[in-house]
């Protein structure tokens, strides 16, 4: 049986407790310094955040006392096997912020200062190529003076909303070890997923997540570039451009008759941006990290650069079409990133609304999984947030939709009239909508 402790009890920790609690061989206890979070869990045996499917693993495993969560950090850490290591790192001005990795590190530092067995530390959290390494291996053994430990970096690659299918059938494992006793632990915690499996160095797996995320990054703005070119090209369409490419047999393969488009084809689709708590900061963590070594970074500066216009370029839009927005009544329908979670991290939504609200206009929204009080303190008392979208949609100026989920795009939109539809995700672009609907896809050259 493996004792294995997390550290971090958000989208990335909770997720990766849970899932590995699922294993009768497994005894995971999670911690965090945030002890309202560790209560919450406690008593409720549920997320204190959305997370599909998430729940009902929590309270299994609570039900089986294979899962636990403890406030005494140093004692489960000492009688634990493997202490996973899955705080926050937001960024900063410098790439991340390193004070949570930092916290983690002294208290697993505590905790192993006397334990002669053998143990393993797993950075899972997104940390800057030889973090790992040069922060928490050198900081934990300056400490300790224990050589009985082993280090392991092994990247997450879920997306929220979609965290535990991804967690329990992950299409690659990446496990960077710094000794052959910790692989053989790590293959022991993963022996029953079927996935492709990486063994590496330290430095190889912190720089696979990076690049991953950068090249989802660079799809996305790569789309949003070729959607400003056919706003202003007469009779242009991004969408059926965009499709076309996707049939690239270098993307799409026939496997006999069928023909398998590749999920990575949802990243070549114009949008409103990328948001999130992961996209963003590591495309800016990695140009922080690149600059340090004096390198130039002309592809991730202009990813960057294209998100971050991305937003103010939508309401520009609306604006040439509406003209002044002052007083103008605004639905916006989706404020997270994106569609089954509740996390506002640089939603691209957010922005809009920010922007909006600059030039005056009157905000409704809707989200069914946000509530007033998670918005930030800047637009919370100046926006009104609907439970019903038949009542949110009714006599606005405009509409605009900022998510992309099958209840927006299957919603009766025949029904409102004299409506302008604004669609950030181009999701109704194939839509029957009635007659007297002024409907503006993106990337749509007029």
């Amino acid at each position: 049986m493996l004792k294995i402790s997390i550290i971090g009890t958000g989208y990335v920790g909770l997720v990766t407790g849970a899932c590995l609690s699922m294993n009768r061989n497994n005894r995971v206890v999670c911690l965090d310094k945030n002890s309202d979070y560790l209560k919450y869990i406690l008593e409720k045996k549920k997320s204190p955040f959305h997370e599909k499917s998430l729940d009902k693993i929590i309270k299994s495993s609570f039900d089986s006392k294979n899962l636990n969560v403890s406030f005494d950090m140093e004692k489960s850490i000492s009688e634990s096997d493997v202490t996973f290591i899955a705080v926050g790192t937001p960024s900063n001005d410098n790439g991340i912020d390193l004070s949570q990795i930092n916290q983690a590190c002294n208290s697993i530092a505590k905790a192993l200062r006397n334990k002669k067995k053998f143990h393993v530390i797993v950075v899972k959290s997104t940390v800057e190529p030889s973090t790992t390494e040069q922060v928490v291996k050198k900081t934990i053994n300056k400490l300790t003076q224990n050589k009985n430990i082993g280090y392991c970096m092994n990247p997450e690659f879920l997306r929220q909303g979609f965290a535990v299918n991804d967690f329990i059938n992950p299409d690659r494992i990446i496990i960077g070890c710094d000794n052959e006793k910790t692989k053989v632990i790590m293959k022991k915690i993963y022996k029953n997923f079927n996935s492709k499996f990486f063994f590496t160095n330290i430095i190889n797996a912190e720089l696979s997540k990076y690049t991953s995320n950068i090249f989802l990054a660079n799809s996305i703005s790569f789309s949003n570039e070729i959607s400003n070119i056919c706003e202003r090209t007469k009779d242009s369409d991004v969408s059926v451009i965009l499709e076309t490419l996707g049939y690239d047999r270098r993307f799409s393969q026939k496997i006999g008759k069928k023909l398998v488009m590749p999920e990575i084809l949802n990243y070549i689709k114009a949008g409103i941006g990328f948001g999130g708590s992961c996209l963003p900061k590591d495309v800016l963590a990695l140009k922080n990290f690149a600059k340090r070594k004096r390198i130039k970074t002309p592809l991730i500066d202009s990813i960057i650069e294209i998100n971050k216009n991305r937003p103010k370029e939508f309401v520009e839009n609306i604006k040439r079409e509406i003209g002044n927005l002052k007083n103008k009544k605004v639905a916006v329908i989706g404020l997270s990133f994106k569609p089954e979670t509740d996390d506002l991290r640089d939603s691209p939504s957010i922005k809009i609304i920010e922007c909006l609200i600059k030039f005056g206009a009157e905000i409704h929204t809707w989200d069914p999984l946000v509530k007033l009080n998670n918005l930030p303190q800047s637009i919370r008392n100046k926006i009104s947030l609907s439970k019903n979208l038949n009542t949110l949609c009714k006599n606005k100026d405009c509409v605009l939709l900022t998510h992309s989920s099958e209840f927006i795009k299957n919603f009766n939109w025949k029904k409102f009239k004299n409506t302008r539809i604004f669609d950030g995700r181009n999701i109704l672009k194939d839509a029957k909508l009635s007659d007297d609907i002024k409907y503006f896809p993106l990337g749509k050259g007029t």
